[in-house]
């Protein structure tokens, strides 16, 4: 299926065909995004990377929250970054009055930052308010992933 998710509308269009196909979601893995990008906006006016890497992930996962809650052990995988603390020095900081840096000069690195912290924050909160389902925050150079080997 396509999704923009960059785009609220392309959200709203996936989430709707995705529900009408699917009766519940195992796993929502949060994972587009863009990194140190040339100041931009997305179609609905947010700032580019705040957008885009945690907006759209933020919309995607309250529309498809009906979905999540009919599944038997649902989880949601936000994938953040070390950067949400410093990237490249740049202090990881949500700045609430001007998330969109239409007022502060822009950066691509403290854009980057805010918008994996806000990854993060929104994974620890789904856990607070939703318990039910599994809501973790990774950055996936630090996941010691598992290598499975079978015998036919």
């Amino acid at each position: 299926m396509v999704l923009d998710i960059a785009s609220l509308a392309s959200v709203k269009t996936f989430a709707t065909a995705f529900t009408k196909q699917h009766k519940s979601l195992d796993v929502l893995c949060n994972n587009a995004g863009i990194m140190n990008t040339a100041k931009g906006k997305t179609s609905d006016g947010f700032e580019l990377q705040f957008g885009t890497n945690h907006c759209g992930h933020f919309a995607l996962t309250g529309a498809l929250m009906g979905a999540l809650v009919k599944a038997p052990s649902p989880r949601v995988v936000c994938l953040s970054s070390c950067f949400h603390n410093d990237a490249m020095g740049k202090k990881g900081r949500i700045d609430f009055e001007d998330p969109n840096f239409e007022t502060r000069p822009y950066d691509g690195w403290t854009s980057y930052a805010q918008s994996k912290l806000a990854n993060l924050l929104f994974a620890k909160e789904m856990s607070k308010k939703f318990p039910k389902i599994m809501s973790v925050s990774v950055h996936p150079g630090f996941v010691e992933s598992v290598r499975c080997c079978y015998d036919t």
